[in-house]
Order: structure tokens, then sequence, then C-alpha cells
């Protein structure tokens, strides 16, 4: 992956496999970090291949697009070198994948 995987990054990602998708405020409300750092560190775990991000526009709210956050196979790999999810979890399990991934878009975002 290239990236090194702290400790911290292993319970972000331990976090969004167990609820598959997350908002990241809750992510932030879960592991009790601050919304700016986590959109960082967040970043450097998209560019890495950790986890995927799309905008999401909660019902009723305007202004700042929320990002939900997904796990993808590097950062489920990396979970289960850390012995963090068993090997014989399957991908589907934890990954969000094909129609829910679509379905989580709001209807005017791009595919």
């Amino acid at each position: 992956m290239g990236l090194k995987i702290t400790a911290s990054d292993r319970e972000l990602l331990a976090a969004v496999a167990e609820y598959r998708m997350l908002t990241v405020s809750q992510l932030a409300l879960l592991l009790e970090r601050n919304n700016r750092a986590l959109r960082r560190r967040l970043a450097t775990l998209v560019e890495a291949g950790a986890v995927r991000t799309i905008p999401h526009v909660p019902a009723g709210r305007r202004g700042r697009l929320e990002k939900l956050v997904t796990l993808d196979e590097k950062g489920l790999n990396a979970l289960r070198k850390a012995v963090l999810v068993a090997t014989e979890i399957q991908a589907d399990q934890v990954l969000v994948t094909g129609a829910v991934w679509a379905s989580s878009r709001s209807p005017d975002q791009p595919s």
C-alpha cells in the first residue's frame, strides 16, 4: 500500500468495517476525533486506496456536503493483516459495492 497504517488508522478502519458506511461526522463522534483532522487523514487513506468517500447531502440540509466513508479492498487487507478482521470474513460483508454504493448517492450526483 505504501502508506504506514497507524494504530489510529486501524481503529478508524475497524469502525468503518463494522458499520460499512458512515459520515465523517459520525466517524468523528464515534472515534472522538476532530472533524478537520479526520478529514485530512481520510484524504490520505483515500489516496492510498484504504477507504472510499462520496459526497452526500443529508435530507433537509444545506451547505457543505457531508462525505460518506466506506472501506476499500486495501483497508480490508490492512485489517486482516492486523488480525482485526477474521480472514473468513468475505469482502462483501464489509465492503460497500455496486448497487448499495450507487443507491447512497444523491440523485443529482454523477457516478
